[in-house]
């Protein structure tokens, strides 16, 4: 398949907006004056949740068995996060930079099985180790459900794993469950991989919108309803799912307008876009401590861009000399016949 630029591009806005979001309410504790629009940061999420549901459905031919597929899901995923959770456990940076061997190993192994737990810090928060892999466990929930339903013919398979989301989805909303592992499997974003799916399904019958003008009003529809999300149904899937839809399916329309060497570095920053949506929260950590508190205070915005922009470029730098060279060694390890376009495509 082409590749999509503008699914690259999107998959790039995802991250800054999720680099954006935790700045401003973990490393500064909480929204500078004057900035609370940055708390709309987190609506990355759900664009990486719609995105991934696009992708694994375009990209997975009727072929590939529910073996090849995992393969090269864990391909995708998991040395890149192993390799971030064991670095988040073991390395300090209150301070400074150190190295802090006083680990929580059971936490750690359900770290890196993506086994859904209650946060060390936060007990509140079902996460992991490292904190953002929240979103990697239902990632890895849904790649079950799907590598389950490559077994059916595609139409069947877009009902089923679209049905078995919605259940898990439903029992969240009605039961509010409260042990770890049915608390993050429940959530009810998990729809947004569905949605995902069917814009996916729209796209390859041709039918999704093409036209400027369709593309200009989802994009428009998507932005304002993502920024009055707090007056719509508390339910993710629909505050920040359904304007993630729209501005995903406003963005592929524009897709035969996007072209040429003015798209090279936001189609660079999608493909780093995993790198750093595991790195930021540690560059940032490094960032503050570059400048002062006081700085910060006194000039909010240049901190914030200053800090944003050393967490992009610190996830670029490890996507070019990490996951890269990892994805290469876990492909022949694994998955020595998958194709690389399967691979590197799509969180």
């Amino acid at each position: 398949m082409k590749p999509i630029v503008s699914l690259q591009v999107m998959r790039a806005v995802a991250a800054i907006l999720v680099v954006f979001f935790h700045h401003m309410n973990t490393m500064r504790d909480g929204p500078a004056p004057g900035m609370p629009m940055f708390e709309i940061g987190k609506f990355g999420v759900d664009l990486f949740f719609i995105i991934s549901g696009f992708i694994m459905w375009t990209t997975v031919s009727e072929k590939t068995t529910p073996a090849q597929f995992l393969r090269r899901r864990i391909v995708r995923i998991v040395p890149l996060y192993w390799a971030m959770t064991v670095a988040t456990t073991f390395i300090a940076t209150t301070g400074g930079i150190g190295v802090d061997l006083n680990a929580d190993y059971v936490r750690l192994a359900k770290s890196l099985l993506f086994i859904p737990q209650w946060h060390a810090d936060y007990p509140t928060l079902v996460a992991p180790t490292m904190i953002v892999g929240w979103t990697l466990e239902l990632e890895m929930l849904f790649y079950a459900l799907f590598a389950a339903a490559l077994v059916l013919a595609k139409p069947q398979r877009l009902i089923a794993v679209s049905a078995a989301l919605a259940a898990l989805a439903a029992y969240g909303l009605i039961a509010d469950p409260q042990t770890a592992i049915l608390k993050g499997f429940t959530n009810n974003i998990v729809l947004e991989f569905a949605m995902g799916m069917g814009l996916g399904r729209l796209y390859e019958l041709g039918k999704a919108p093409s036209s400027a003008r369709a593309g200009a009003a989802l994009l428009a529809a998507g932005v304002a309803l993502a920024c009055v999300h707090r007056a719509l149904p508390d339910a993710r899937f629909i505050y920040f799912g359904v304007p993630a839809l729209l501005i995903m399916a406003g963005a592929l329309a524009f897709e035969s307008r996007i072209s040429g060497k003015a798209w090279a570095v936001p189609k660079f920053l999608g493909d780093a876009s995993y790198s750093i949506y595991l790195v930021h929260m540690m560059a940032m950590a490094v960032s503050t401590k570059i400048l002062p508190f006081s700085f910060a205070s006194a000039f909010p915005l240049p901190a914030l861009l200053f800090e944003v922009a050393f967490a992009v470029a610190a996830g670029a730098v490890v996507y070019v000399l990490v996951e890269r060279p990892l994805t290469d060694i876990a492909r022949r390890l694994i998955a020595p016949k998958a194709r690389p376009a399967q691979i590197i495509k799509g969180l």
